[in-house]
């Protein structure tokens, strides 16, 4: 949990520096329709609901392509790994969730400045495959799932880091599967 939570404050002290190297550079070319941007992006994730019960802190991995259908509006569409350790009860289990989410994607009209951070929003909806396993025994569960969330882009060269919190909430066999991850990475 320590080692997640490093990496994440790293990447997070990294977006702040270049905030601050970039203030003073020229506007970058304005987003168009049809660009399309690859990202990948690790952090923490925090149980929720019937999870929290059962988990403690765990990572998410999670990567996709986001295609601009106007420069405020796009798609996007991301593969995702989220692992969580056994805690009381569940102590010396694990929860793993792999899956997908389609989302609606809404960047205001800000002008892109190279060190200025840019805000986002998202909403989507997607399928869920969880499985839980320990004491020798494993079981799994599929189901369709949602997203709500947001984020800030700061562009650096040719890259734009990004910084996200969602919640995210999967009903699987009848039990509410929900997390929040935190997110940062690189969209290019």
């Amino acid at each position: 949990m320590i080692k997640h939570l490093r990496v994440a404050g790293i990447a997070v002290a990294l977006l702040g520096a270049s905030s601050v190297a970039g203030a003073q550079a020229k506007p970058a070319p304005a987003a168009a329709a049809g660009d399309l941007h690859w990202f990948v992006g690790v952090g923490p994730a925090k149980p929720m609901a019937d999870l929290d019960s059962r988990s403690e802190l765990g990572f998410n991995v999670v990567g996709g392509a986001e295609y601009l259908l106007m420069p405020e509006w796009g798609v996007r569409g991301e593969l995702s790994f989220q692992s969580f350790g056994g805690r009381g009860i569940g102590a010396g289990t694990s929860t793993n969730e792999f899956g997908g989410l389609a989302s609606v994607v809404f960047h205001p009209a800000i002008q892109k400045i190279p060190g200025m951070w840019k805000p986002y929003a998202l909403a989507g909806i997607g399928f869920y495959r969880g499985t839980a396993s320990g004491f020798g025994i494993s079981s799994s569960a599929n189901g369709f799932g949602f997203g709500l969330g947001g984020g800030t882009e700061v562009l650096i060269g040719g890259f734009n880091l990004f910084g996200e919190i969602r919640y995210i909430n999967a009903s699987q066999d009848g039990s509410t599967t929900a997390w929040i991850p935190l997110t940062v990475g690189i969209r290019f």
